[in-house]
């Protein structure tokens, strides 16, 4: 019975961290959406009144950041300094995804094309962006540790193995124990 009690509590635990990760990407990404779009509309793409362009806008940027980092959840929540690196990669490859599928909403040809280099542009002109978008991704690679954690003591007990690499490429990068 003990058993069946920690087991729920580690479960309610690691099932409230990627909550929180995905809470917290899908924030910025309507702020940063709304700054790149700021920057090629100027002022008319904030407007004083809400208005169904600006509220599509919004679920745009939301939902490209939830679905890119749905689909980058392999980049994070890696232990070890090679998951880190893994996690610094994999926020920029989820800025390019989550870009795309906000400019694919918003403008539906080009925007899947010039969202991220408006986006990288809009990154490099203001690195004080690029810094909290990092800073965010990293909270959400630690956010989904433990769900990593606990799936890898998973994958052990069912005698599977516990990383995504290759036993070739595992061979070159850990050391033997």
């Amino acid at each position: 019975m003990y058993a069946r009690l920690d087991s729920s509590e580690n479960t309610y635990k690691a099932s409230r961290s990627p909550v929180g990760a995905y809470l917290a990407v899908v924030l910025v990404s309507i702020f940063i959406t709304m700054i790149v779009m700021a920057g090629v509309e100027g002022e008319a793409a904030i407007p004083s009144e809400p208005s169904r362009y600006a509220a599509w806008t919004v679920f745009s940027g939301a939902f490209g950041g939830a679905v890119a980092l749905y689909a980058g959840r392999g980049w994070l929540g890696l232990p070890g300094a090679l998951g880190f690196t893994r996690a610094v990669v994999g926020s920029f490859a989820v800025a390019l995804i989550g870009a795309s599928i906000a400019g694919a909403l918003i403008l539906p040809i080009y925007g899947a094309f010039y969202a991220p280099i408006m986006m990288m542009t809009e990154f490099v002109e203001r690195p004080v962006i690029a810094a909290l978008w990092l800073a965010v991704l990293l909270a959400a690679h630690y956010m989904l540790m433990p769900r990593s954690e606990m799936t890898a003591a998973q994958k052990r007990a069912a005698g599977l193995s516990d990383s995504e690499l290759s036993p070739l490429t595992q061979a070159q990068f850990y050391s033997r124990k």
